[in-house]
């Protein structure tokens, strides 16, 4: 059974139509990735099952449920969200901007936080490898040790569903190998994990599934082996593969 779906679902913004008859299911322990072109819909899409968008028509739903039907903090422990725009309002440290992943449980700095909690943050925070920088203000960090920062708060929500769109901005190689690691091993313990992503081979490595999304309608849904073949690249992308992550305009 899916625990996360939109069903035909729409969207308009600015009077302009975004999504059109968006169908997407994704189940525990799965790993679905979104990929397509700049402006295809993917980040509305994602935004559009978190119940950030409002839909024209259709329906999201979690666990079988419209998502219009839970209250704020239902959805805070249902759903983890690390968008791609990820600016900060005040200068927290690192520890308490992942303590926001726990906020849905009740809110606090760091210190203040049962030794339980603290101990969700630590986790979150060794697995993107940022323990030894976890008392520094955000502000004072590198854009990929921000990026790692956020992720570690989207998985001390320990939600069963975490929803990430493009999770390896700013990273350096070896750090956006290890937060798809980490998103791959969240799918392995029984989470639903969607992902937006530009990198289609990265996309095919980790991904069970692949959703192709081109002028805000799904062209492809598809395991990972099978959905980027050539004659797609070339349709959606306007490239063609020349060997592993080495593509060529067409």
């Amino acid at each position: 059974m899916s625990v996360l779906s939109l069903k035909q679902a729409c969207v308009d913004l600015d009077e302009r139509p975004i999504l059109r008859d968006i169908d997407l299911r994704v189940s525990a322990g799965e790993f679905v990735v979104l990929v397509g072109p700049n402006g295809a819909g993917k980040s509305t899409a994602l935004r559009a099952a978190l119940g950030l968008v409002p839909l024209t028509s259709g329906n999201a739903c979690v666990n079988g449920k419209p998502l219009t039907s839970l209250g704020a903090q239902a959805r805070g422990r249902l759903l983890s969200y690390l968008p791609q725009q990820r600016e900060l309002a005040w200068r927290l440290r690192a520890c308490d901007l992942v303590a926001l992943g726990r906020f849905a449980y009740g809110g606090a700095p760091y210190e203040r936080l049962a030794a339980q909690e603290r101990a969700i943050i630590d986790e979150a925070l060794a697995r993107v490898d940022m323990t030894a920088l976890a008392q520094r203000s955000v502000a004072t960090l590198s854009g990929g040790e921000q990026a790692r920062a956020h992720l570690a708060r989207a998985l001390a929500t320990r939600a069963p569903i975490l929803i990430a769109d493009e999770p390896t901005t700013a990273l350096d190689p070896r750090h956006q190998i290890d937060a798809l690691a980490t998103l791959r091993a969240e799918a392995d313990g029984g989470v639903a994990v969607v992902a937006a992503l530009h990198d289609l081979d990265a996309a095919a490595r980790w991904a069970d599934r692949i959703v192709v999304i081109d002028g805000g309608r799904v062209l492809v849904d598809a395991p990972a082996s099978e959905a980027l073949n050539n004659a797609l690249l070339a349709q959606v992308f306007r490239v063609r593969r020349e060997a592993p992550g080495y593509f060529e305009a067409v």
